[in-house]
C-alpha cells in the first residue's frame, strides 16, 4: 500500500478522477432496476437522440461511498450524490480538465453537467433512466454501453 503522505490529498483526488477513465463506460453492470450500482449511458438530451459511441457520457453511483463517477463526453467527473424515493441530487461535481476536440463536444459536456447539477428527480423504467428537472425528463440513459 502506498502511504497517503507521499502523494497528499491532491494526488489522491487526481488518482480518483483518472480512475474514471477517458473513454467509454466500464463494462456493463447492474440490472437497470436501481439507480445505484448500475452503469448508465446517455441516449438522449431533451428528447434528441445522442449516438457518440465510446465517447458517450455515462455515470455510475456507489451507495456505499455516496459518490457518483462518470464521463461527461471529454472529461471524467466525480462527486457526492443523494437519492431517496424518486428524488436525486448530484454535486458538486469535480471534473478533469481535458480539452474537447471540438466546440460540439464542449457544448455537449457543459449541457450534460449542467443538467446533472440541476437534476431533482429520476424515473427508471425498462432499463432506462430519466434524470428530471421539475418533473420533466432532461437526460435519458440506458443500462450499460
Amino acid at each position: 500500500m502506498i502511504p497517503v503522505r507521499r502523494f497528499g490529498l491532491a494526488g489522491l483526488v487526481a488518482a480518483a478522477l483518472l480512475s474514471t477513465g477517458c473513454g467509454g463506460p466500464p463494462a456493463p453492470g447492474g440490472s437497470g432496476d436501481y439507480l445505484e450500482n448500475t452503469t448508465w449511458t446517455l441516449r438522449s438530451i431533451d428528447g434528441d437522440g445522442v449516438d457518440l459511441g465510446d465517447r458517450a457520457p455515462w455515470f455510475r453511483v456507489n451507495p456505499t461511498e455516496g459518490r457518483v463517477e462518470g464521463f461527461a463526453g471529454c472529461n471524467g467527473f466525480t462527486g457526492p450524490y443523494r437519492a431517496g424515493g424518486t428524488t436525486v441530487t448530484f454535486g458538486p461535481l469535480v471534473t478533469t480538465r481535458r480539452a474537447c476536440p471540438d466546440d460540439d463536444g464542449n457544448a455537449l459536456e457543459a449541457r450534460v453537467l449542467d443538467i446533472m447539477h440541476n437534476a431533482d428527480g429520476y424515473r427508471i423504467d425498462g432499463g432506462q433512466l430519466d434524470l428530471m428537472i421539475d418533473g420533466r425528463s432532461r437526460l435519458r440513459f440506458r443500462v450499460g454501453g
